[in-house]
């Protein structure tokens, strides 16, 4: 477990070099002289394939949890949480072939992950992945799980977007969405602040706010009242929101030359969620440093 967490934090170092900065951290604690001898390749890579992915993904559920703190609370005295998506490649193995390569992304396949995060902290909320070939609005309906009443949802959609929204409006958050242009929004009564009421279709005829922005998104949300939460201030919340690739690049040096470094489709799951897992404790580390406790989960009776 360690192990894998470690492949994590030196994506640039190849198996023996990462084994050998893990246990030399370990050195302390014997007094013979080298301690350990360093596994094979071929022994860490069948040692990954018995660990599997399930104990990364368990981990993950039990730390993506909130790091709430009093001073975060923002519009409408709603809580912030943002989501987004980001691609990360994989190498081009047969097994990893079932992930898809989507056009326009280079020759390698690639897995999409969606994560929803506290935009003041940045901690995950919950977070989830697949192939390339799962449209991002369906792959999001799998992190709402954790979203409830008190909080403000901060995304970004094209037109497909509102197939989501009313999943989303379901678990009792609000939402705060951009979307390209306003087609089929209808807007039906411009308030004080320049927004506008609208019923669209798409919602299911629950009214939303329209907030127009010439030359840039459009934002879509469920806070109806201009007095609770101003146009300007929604802007602003809006613009605030977490970036996925920008978090995450300190890990997975994202870019055009960005790949991972497991072969089969288990072991990428496994890599996968052991990123999320140490972008989690990184997040946590920030906090700490900075003097709030993360909240994490109580052990298990």
């Amino acid at each position: 477990m360690y192990y894998v967490l470690a492949l994590c934090m030196f994506p640039d170092r190849n198996y023996d070099q990462v084994m050998r900065v893990l246990l030399n951290g370990l050195a302390w604690r014997s007094r013979r002289a080298p301690w350990w001898e360093a596994p094979s390749t071929s022994a860490i890579s069948r040692a990954r394939a018995r660990l599997g992915a399930e104990p990364l993904r368990a981990l993950l559920h039990r730390v993506a949890v909130p790091a709430f703190r009093a001073h975060d609370v923002g519009l409408a005295g709603l809580r912030p949480v943002a989501m987004d998506d980001m691609m990360l490649a994989v190498p081009g193995t047969r097994d990893n072939a079932a992930f898809g390569r989507p056009d326009g992304e280079g020759l390698l396949p690639r897995v999409r992950v969606v994560a929803v995060v506290e935009n003041g902290t940045h901690t995950l909320v919950d977070a989830t992945f697949a192939g390339s070939a799962v449209e991002r609005h369906t792959l999001a309906a799998r992190a709402l799980r954790r979203l409830g009443p008190g909080t403000l949802l901060l995304a970004r959609f094209g037109p497909e977007g509102f197939g989501l929204w009313r999943t989303a409006a379901a678990t009792g958050a609000h939402l705060l969405w951009g979307i390209a242009g306003a087609d089929g929004l209808a807007l039906e009564h411009r308030l004080g602040d320049g927004s506008y009421l609208a019923w669209p279709a798409a919602t299911g005829g629950a009214p939303v706010r329209v907030v127009p922005r010439p030359g840039s998104d459009w934002l879509v949300t469920t806070l109806t009242d201009p007095g609770q939460a101003p146009a300007a201030e929604l802007s602003a919340r809006y613009a605030g929101r977490w970036d996925m690739a920008g978090a995450m690049a300190w890990a997975v040096r994202c870019g055009p030359a960005a790949v991972l470094r497991s072969r089969s489709a288990e072991t990428v799951a496994q890599e996968v969620w052991a990123l999320l897992c140490v972008y989690q404790a990184m997040c946590a580390l920030a906090l700490w440093t900075e003097g709030s406790q993360p909240l994490w989960p109580a052990p298990p009776a």
